[in-house]
């Protein structure tokens, strides 16, 4: 065989092995996605003692979100071409080292660049892993298996949202910031050594996309229409969480405690509400549900930014069921919009201009109007033009059962 030769996990994902049997393996490389997302989100509960000590403004601050997603786009972007060279096993191996090096790189930093650079190379770590996860899972599981895998793996970002805000305030009452940072690249380490020694599945390599499929692509309406929905959901809900401590801090006068809890509750209660949305885009349709969601998101995201104090908690909890809700019911609107062989292609694109906009473009906005005491006003903003994604929604052409 050549080895350049693409090996699709699903040609013989009747002989892979049962959920029952294959969990310990899947378990594994849950933990590896939790460790390397959760290495993005440890840093927005510890941002108010970030700038305290390093003396920076919101806006500086803002920034290192930006270079985060900055990172994590370009490598998504790229995925494709390394792991057409690589197989996929080696580059989740390859992510979670590269995490913990740099973990360890920024928690040593001596000052607001060095920092800069170290998160940086944890984004540009952590977008190897996502694609090869899903292709090593897929590869060794049996197929009739695969939505109880993918459920499996995909609750470990929505658990990093949960437990970020509380292991930093755990870790920050009994260590400082660089130790948090510092822990959690030996914790990366360690994984990525078990993975390499333990690991199954992934053993092969992917097909580098063409110049005619890119073409081909380019043409279809969808792409245009996704990216700015992807861009404005991954806004509502990883970008406002990157700004929701040091927004409730400076601007509404929570105390941190207080703020990273209320956060880390309200993501908690989030948990169950995809699997929900999925059952009712079944039932009732994936564009009006889609719709729903949008619209709900943007309510609660402006309620958030605008709102009174009393209002506040019960809109973060809204504005984190929808924003947990978007990617289960947007995947399959994505997927009932592209044909079967755009379908890759487009979440490759989408997902990474999402984050780059979303995750990193947004929050560095909204801690520049931070600021001058203007969080709330650049949420609420936020909020009013994803009320206008509904537009887009009714734009798409979604084939329903």
């Amino acid at each position: 065989m050549n080895p350049n030769q693409t090996v699709q996990p699903d040609t013989n994902a009747s002989d892979g092995l049962p959920l029952g049997t294959a969990w310990p393996h899947v378990i594994l490389i849950s933990l590896v996605f939790f460790t390397v997302f959760h290495a993005r989100m440890i840093i927005a509960p510890l941002l108010p003692e970030i700038e305290m000590e390093l003396g920076v403004g919101h806006a500086e601050s803002g920034v290192l979100f930006l270079f985060i997603s900055l990172g994590f786009s370009i490598s998504l972007l790229g995925a494709g071409f390394v792991s057409s060279r690589i197989p996929h096993n080696r580059l989740i191996t390859l992510s979670a080292i590269l995490v913990g090096i740099f973990l360890i790189v920024s928690a040593l930093s001596s000052g607001y660049w060095w920092l800069l650079g170290g998160l940086a190379g944890v984004g540009l770590s952590c977008g190897v892993y996502l694609p090869s996860g899903i292709a090593s899972l897929t590869s060794f599981v049996r197929k009739q298996d695969w939505g109880k895998t993918l459920a499996i793996h995909q609750m470990a970002p929505n658990l990093a949202y949960v437990t970020a805000p509380i292991f930093a305030e755990l870790l920050s009452r009994l260590l400082n910031w660089r130790l948090a940072f510092g822990l959690f690249g030996i914790i990366a380490l360690i994984l990525g050594a078990i993975h390499y020694r333990f690991g199954r599945g992934g053993d092969f390599k992917s097909q580098a996309v063409s110049r005619s499929a890119l073409r081909s692509f380019f043409t279809n309406p969808a792409l245009w229409m996704f990216i700015p929905l992807f861009s404005l959901a991954i806004g509502c809900n990883q970008g406002v969480f990157n700004v929701s401590t040091i927004y409730l801090v400076a601007e509404r006068g929570f105390t941190r405690i207080h703020s990273n809890t209320l956060i880390s509750v309200s993501r908690a209660c989030a948990l169950i509400f995809p699997l929900a949305a999925g059952w009712l885009a079944d039932r009732f349709g994936v564009k009006r549900i889609l719709l729903a969601i949008v619209g709900i998101s943007g309510i609660s995201t402006l309620s958030f930014g605008w709102g009174p104090d009393g209002l506040v908690p019960a809109s973060l909890f809204i504005q984190a069921f929808a924003g947990s809700c978007f990617f289960t019911v947007g995947f399959a609107a994505l997927s009932r919009t592209t044909s079967s062989e755009h379908r890759s292609l487009a979440v490759s694109l989408s997902v990474p201009a999402g984050h780059l906009l979303g995750g990193g473009l947004a929050p560095a906005l909204l801690s520049l109007l931070g600021e001058y005491g203007h969080f709330g006003t650049g949420i609420a903003l936020l909020g009013g033009v994803t009320i206008g994604g509904i537009f887009l929604v009714l734009g798409l052409r979604v084939t329903e059962n």
